[in-house]
């Protein structure tokens, strides 16, 4: 149950931020979530065990371009 938890939050981050609208504020940007070594670890063996058609795999990819979206904002 433990190894659904992390692709699921990231599933759910992802859908949520979908449905976000534009900042009332352009100047303001996100803070980007930073993730320690045995988080980052955890998460490349997790994904790994996916299958390499995995829709989670996608999804991970898109965020992955969000993250560095955000970097760039600031």
């Amino acid at each position: 149950m433990r190894r659904t938890k992390l692709p699921l939050a990231l599933l759910a981050t992802t859908l949520l931020a979908g449905c976000a609208t534009a900042p009332s504020d352009p100047s303001v940007c996100p803070v980007v979530v930073e993730y320690g070594r045995e988080t980052m670890a955890r998460a490349a063996d997790e994904l790994d065990a996916l299958p390499a058609n995995s829709a989670l795999r996608r999804m991970l990819d898109d965020y992955k371009v969000e993250r560095a979206r955000l970097r760039e904002c600031r």
